[in-house]
């Protein structure tokens, strides 16, 4: 098993990059324009990529605001599957928030799509 970890600084209150976490409007801003998410927890998360050649459904297993997302990967990649992805939201003590992500349990290394493509606004 693999446990990958990225960590970003953003300037933005803890509630907006919550919100960037765990809505659709919030997670199509920044990661893929095709995502539905619901709102609960065990509710189910679905993101599409590339004209539907890559899509990653997931469970929802956190919802904290201002401190934790978690999604437990249920299929369609392989890769990601058995994956956990952890958004963890840390304060500098200042008006910047850290978030984290791990994806643990992975059976090989994640690819870098995941990757964040715009900060959160």
């Amino acid at each position: 098993m693999v446990d990958l970890k990225h960590q970003i600084d953003i300037k933005a209150s803890p509630l907006q990059v919550y919100a960037a976490l765990a809505t659709p409007d919030g997670l199509a801003s920044w990661w893929t324009a095709v995502v539905q998410a619901d709102q609960k927890v065990g509710g189910k998360a679905e993101f599409v990529f590339h004209k539907r050649s890559a899509v990653y459904r997931m469970t929802i297993v956190a919802l904290d605001p201002r401190k934790q997302v978690a999604w437990s990967c249920q299929g369609d990649n392989p890769e990601w599957m058995g994956t956990t992805l952890t958004w963890t939201i840390t304060s500098d003590g200042g008006a910047s928030y850290c978030v984290s992500r791990t994806a643990a349990g992975s059976r090989r290394p994640i690819s870098s799509q995941c990757a964040i493509r715009r900060g959160v606004s």
